[in-house]
């Protein structure tokens, strides 16, 4: 998991070429990754991504074009995580972002994990100078989810970027330390606002009476 107190970066590792017909084991892999925009390695759910034979796989695939493979630089260690590539691109007929800025990436990668941890089959993901990075359904009710990896003062366009007919705002933050004040700045939103922390996904959480308390 990536700290926001970490010093970090990431970098576009830049793969040897070879032109090749995507394997029948690589469309799933493509289809997984396309509406994620951005998936750490081990989120890679579709298939064994934790093995080193299917590591290959990806490495191979990056190779090939089909996959774009980032390496985020923290303390503890690198994270990989895999995007579309030209290629990738070119077959899903998806059209996804092909550089990321460290903010962005690190929001889609937690995003992901939250998607994939609650099982979360209908999202919409996207890149965007706003700060809301996604649209979800959970329990057949639509929520805006903000992931903010740092504090953050642009909360009127946050008010804004918020659509109509949504059933409320997940916010997924680094820790408890960035949820307080955050919870306090948000509180004059009428909409119902739950509260994660990226160590505790599946606990929610609610500002009552100037108090988190779980739902």
């Amino acid at each position: 998991m990536i700290k926001n107190i970490e010093k970090t970066k990431i970098n576009n590792i830049e793969m040897p070429f070879y032109l090749a017909p995507l394997p029948e084991w690589g469309k799933p892999i493509l289809d997984f990754i396309a509406p994620r925009i951005l998936v750490e390695v081990n989120d890679i759910t579709c298939f064994p991504s934790r093995s080193r034979h299917n590591r290959k796989r990806l490495v191979q695939l990056a190779q090939n074009g089909f996959l774009k493979r980032f390496e985020l630089t923290t303390a503890e260690k690198p994270v990989i995580a895999y995007s579309l590539g030209d290629q990738g691109i070119r077959e899903t007929k998806i059209i996804v972002p092909t550089l990321f800025s460290l903010d962005k990436a690190q929001e889609l990668i937690i995003a992901n994990k939250f998607i994939l941890f609650h099982n979360i089959t209908e999202f919409r993901l996207w890149v965007s100078r706003g700060l809301l990075i996604g649209e979800i359904t959970l329990e057949s009710k639509r929520f805006s989810l903000w992931c903010p990896r740092k504090p953050e003062t642009r909360l009127k366009s946050l008010r804004k970027e918020i659509p109509l007919g949504i059933n409320g705002l997940i916010v997924l933050a680094p820790n408890l330390k960035h949820v307080y004040p955050l919870a306090t700045q948000l509180s004059d939103i009428r909409l119902p606002i739950y509260f994660v922390v990226d160590s505790a996904l599946k606990r929610f959480m609610r500002l009552e009476d100037g108090i988190l308390v779980p739902v």
